[in-house]
């Protein structure tokens, strides 16, 4: 549960240090915060006119998010209700948002300059959501140089007034500028940048990524989900000059950030098996509800094809977040690769029960009635594309594969310089860079006529690194005399940060 505790005010000019031992009022016992319990991040209301749009409200997120005790809801499904309704800021729409996303409390912040002097003023209040009760309050002031981490200790002090151990507070807490940026810049350019991603996908997020980076060249969290960018685009070696880069930078992260960015590079870069398994571990020990550090395990054990393992780690991550849509589609991935395509579908059902349905379950449904022979279902498939220009290439790429398994290698051809001038068009149709990656992300085989086993065999990119290929399934399922190669299938994505 969490517990309400009284509130403090402290001035910013109470160091880290100097705080723990002179600064810090008792309050009374806490109450661990449940494994259930979630807490909501509303907006941070900046009036003073410092710093970004949004810029605060990622600060304070990450802030938040290094606690291994709480559980803060995805922006992707706040924003979901929000687009859904005309709820504002105002205390009885952050309510009614609170509840829709069933957490229970939400935080939001407020920033004003201060009567007298170029001082700032800055407050964080949690609130129940079912009526609107104060947990806690903090507030603090800081010159504007020293308010990121201003904002940073009083974001530690709410942890505490919400429930968190002491010890905890201390051991995963790292000052704000140093675990983001001390550029105001950089840290709206990587808010928007992660909005992007939200909303229109991870090619969309890479110009804002690249600004964040481009202000601060240190900022280890905006590089890092620049290489993620980059790599659920399809431009792997960009992505693992950004993985090393960041890796390089861990020590300008926050300790779930390191976590993460060491288990992506051993994963990733360096594939390592065992410094790969051992660096997830750690995250997922480290922090044992976020499921990201589940998920992309589970998508490491099926680039080194150990499909029972990944299978495991993705039913588990989508049991803990169901509304991240991409470990769904990795499950349906993996059980495409093991010839389990009843649970495959079935996998389908609980997307559209959930409102996640995208396009890569519908490039897994094709392939499954390709290796079936299933002509009436591909169609139905390849239709549902037909309206959607952008993503042409997608479907034309599997088209291609399909004829190619059948032996109409004519047809293969046809499809293939369809293929070529769908993604002409696109790429002249975005100025974006990362646009040039969707082909290698979703169509890579098309250039190159590869095909691969016909129960959904693929030559992953750790594989093919060692030059291994994952052992071909078992079972009626398998066509040995083809090879068919599912590139939107095994070309997985990471859950956005």
């Amino acid at each position: 549960m969490i517990n309400i505790r009284r509130s403090r005010r402290r001035s910013a000019a109470c160091g880290l240090v100097l705080w723990l031992a002179q600064c810090f009022v008792t309050a009374g016992a806490a109450t661990l915060p449940a494994e259930s319990d979630t807490l909501m991040l509303a907006e941070y209301e900046d009036g003073s006119g410092t710093t970004p749009q949004h810029a605060l409200r990622e600060a304070l997120r990450a802030a938040l998010d290094e606690s291994p005790y709480l559980n803060l809801v995805p922006d992707a499904v706040i924003e979901g209700v929000r687009h859904g309704s005309s709820a504002s800021t105002a205390a009885d729409d952050l309510q009614q948002i609170c509840q829709s996303v069933h957490a229970r409390a939400y935080v939001r912040g407020t920033l004003t300059r201060a009567s007298q002097g170029a001082s700032l003023q800055g407050q964080l209040q949690a609130l129940e959501c079912s009526n609107g009760t104060p947990l806690a309050h903090e507030e603090f002031t800081a010159e504007r140089a020293r308010l990121l981490d201003a904002l940073g200790l009083a974001a530690q002090r709410l942890r505490l007034d919400l429930g968190e151990p002491p010890a905890s507070v201390e051991r995963f807490s790292t000052p704000l500028s140093q675990a983001t940026s001390g550029s105001f810049e950089a840290l709206g350019a990587w808010s928007s940048g992660l909005t992007e991603w939200r909303e229109h996908g991870a090619a969309a997020a890479i110009p804002r990524l690249q600004k964040a980076i481009a202000d601060d060249s240190e900022f280890a969290a905006a590089t890092y989900d620049l290489g993620l960018a980059y790599r659920n685009s399809g431009q792997e070696e960009r992505a693992r000059e950004l993985f090393t880069r960041a890796f390089a930078l861990r020590s300008h992260a926050s300790r779930r950030r390191v976590l993460n960015i060491a288990a992506q590079y051993h994963a990733f870069v360096t594939v390592d098996e065992q410094g790969a398994v051992q660096a997830f571990r750690e995250w997922s020990t480290s922090y044992p509800r976020d499921y990201k550090a589940v998920s992309n395990l589970g998508s490491f054990y099926g680039d080194v094809c150990r499909y029972p393992e990944a299978i495991a780690q993705f039913e588990l991550a989508r049991g803990m977040n169901p509304a991240d849509v991409v470990s769904h589609e990795d499950l349906m991935e993996m059980l495409i690769a093991v010839g389990e395509f009843k649970k495959a579908r079935a996998v389908y059902q609980d997307i559209l029960r959930l409102h996640l349905d995208d396009d890569s379950p519908h490039l897994y449904l094709y392939v499954i009635a390709a290796l079936e022979n299933n002509s009436a279902e591909m169609a139905t498939q390849s239709a549902w594309f037909e309206d959607k220009k952008e993503l042409q290439h997608e479907i034309l790429s599997e088209q291609a594969d399909a004829a190619a398994l059948s032996g109409n290698l004519g047809q293969a051809r046809a499809v293939r310089s369809a293929l070529s001038a769908s993604l002409l068009l696109l790429s002249h149709a975005f100025s974006r860079p990362a646009c040039r990656g969707l082909s290698a992300a979703r169509g890579e085989g098309a250039r190159g006529g590869a095909v691969a086993d016909g129960a959904a065999q693929s030559r992953h990119r750790a594989a093919q690194r060692h030059g291994a290929l994952c052992p071909a399934p078992t079972g009626p399922e398998r066509r040995p005399q083809r090879r068919h190669r599912l590139k939107a299938g095994f070309v997985r994505r990471f859950s956005a940060p």
